[in-house]
């Protein structure tokens, strides 16, 4: 079964000159779907919002995550290789008038790989200025079957660091509730924005926590049963 995540997470949208790239809007940022087969097609909207016209390329690359969740781009030629063997884009190059959309359609042509997290990369081209964006491309061929790893959970006097395990071959976006019990005894429950954790990676988040905060209980379907600290 096909799931497709397409969340807007700004900190996600690269931009080299952000006033530049401001009159043109793409949607989603970030596609994410498991048990992806040739021919799967995938969809996002390039608008034009300025008033005059607009010359858009696209082109392939990769990306990886470091632990604390720096995004690393690569647009190598390697990597722009290897990202066009396993997707194909429609059309690389567009010219959008004000007010047009377009509709950019990726399709996967191969899927000899378990995961794979690449990167379209939009540069839009002015007389002056030039922006680049990146919409991440996150596929993997299975859907995941392992309980994602508590592997360590600390508690300072302002922050909660948690580093999580990823046994899966393929990404996952990890998700939960978390219980603060504070030292007058009163409790509070909180929603965890999606942490995206890489295909057999790990992935350590720092959330900032209340300094009168005396325990934490993390809940998660991705967990094979409740975290508690201390």
């Amino acid at each position: 079964m096909k799931r497709l995540h397409q969340i807007i997470l700004f900190w996600l949208l690269l931009m080299i000159v952000s006033q530049s790239a401001a009159a043109m809007i793409i949607s989603p940022v970030i596609i994410d779907a498991y048990d992806v087969h040739v021919g799967d097609q995938f969809t996002l909207t390039l608008i034009n919002t300025d008033e005059d016209w607009q010359k858009v390329s696209l082109d392939l690359g990769l990306f990886t995550l470091r632990e604390d969740g720096t995004v690393e781009l690569d647009d190598t030629y390697t990597a722009r290789q290897q990202a066009k063997h396993y997707v194909n884009i429609n059309e690389s190059n567009y010219v959008l008038q004000p007010g047009e959309q377009q509709i950019v359609t990726i399709e996967i042509q191969n899927q000899d790989f378990s995961a794979a997290s690449l990167v379209l990369f939009v540069k839009k081209h002015g007389e002056q200025l030039s922006s680049r964006m990146a919409v991440l491309l996150l596929f993997s061929t299975t859907g995941p079957d392992q309980y994602i790893q508590v592997s360590e959970i600390n508690l300072s006097n302002v922050h909660l660091t948690l580093t999580l395990t990823n046994p899966n071959p393929c990404h996952v976006f990890f998700g939960g509730n978390m219980e603060f019990r504070r030292s007058n005894g009163s409790r509070e429950v909180i929603s965890m924005s999606p942490v995206l954790i890489l295909a057999n990676t790990q992935r350590t988040i720092q959330l900032p926590v209340a300094s009168d905060t005396e325990q934490i209980t993390l809940y998660s379907t991705f967990l094979a049963e409740q975290v508690s600290w201390p």
